[in-house]
């Protein structure tokens, strides 16, 4: 596989993210954006990217992410799960 999906949080909550945003990691341009908005369930601005896998040997990179938005770079946490009802329970219980 040579991009991967990834699930991210902008920390500072000010950029709009819509789509085709660039994402740097370490300051080397490595994808995407596919999507962005808020989450009004967990009150984070986040975004969906592809990103290219040789950023992502090393499962454990959470944080050297940035997205340039009108210009201006902005930080980018990588987010290892669902930010919302990761394990299911509040759909199971009804």
């Amino acid at each position: 596989m040579d991009r991967y999906l990834v699930l991210f949080e902008t920390p500072d909550s000010r950029p709009l993210l819509l789509h085709d945003e660039p994402i740097y990691y370490n300051n080397r341009w490595v994808g995407r954006t596919t999507s962005g908005g808020p989450g009004f369930r967990t009150g984070k601005n986040l975004c969906f990217g592809y990103i290219d896998a040789e950023c992502m040997h090393e499962k454990t990179a959470l944080s050297g992410f940035a997205v340039k938005v009108a210009g201006e770079m902005h930080a980018l946490a990588r987010l290892p799960g669902t930010p919302y009802d990761p394990y299911g329970q509040k759909m199971r219980e009804g």
